[in-house]
């Protein structure tokens, strides 16, 4: 009997699923990059007051 783990429609279900994990890594950073830029220029905003 053939291993189900390897059929072509599981493998595409984990290539699809990692590509979505790595995708919202990619969010997720770049949030975090916005948000320390806001806070950032937050900062110097009150430090200039």
């Amino acid at each position: 009997m053939k291993n189900p783990l390897s059929t072509p429609t599981t493998r595409l279900n984990q290539i699809l699923l990692q590509a979505a994990i790595r995708a919202e890594r990619v969010n997720s950073d770049k949030l975090f990059e916005q948000r320390a830029r806001e806070n950032a220029q937050r900062l110097d905003k009150e430090e200039a007051e």
